[in-house]
């Protein structure tokens, strides 16, 4: 969507009303929001590096966390090879 430069605060702006989950490996997200008034559920991914192999991994658990998360609620997903 061409979003990788966009603040954090604009992001969640373009957010409101257009998605139900947000999925980052910003872990520093969740402390930088207001997470009482985000309209959506936060998943953070926690993986060695940022490539595909390991997001497959922990599809399944990926899954059961965009279900789960609802609106300024945080779920945290880790790779079994997360230090």
């Amino acid at each position: 969507m061409g979003w990788q430069s966009v603040t954090d605060s604009r992001l969640v702006e373009a957010m409101q009303d257009r998605f139900d989950v947000l999925i980052t490996i910003d872990r520093g997200f969740e402390f930088q929001q207001n997470l009482r008034k985000l309209v959506f559920g936060l998943v953070i991914v926690h993986v060695a590096r940022n490539k595909v192999e390991f997001y497959r991994e922990i599809a399944e658990a990926l899954r059961e966390a965009v279900t789960e998360a609802g609106p300024g609620r945080v779920i945290h997903v880790w790779h079994s090879s997360w230090p």
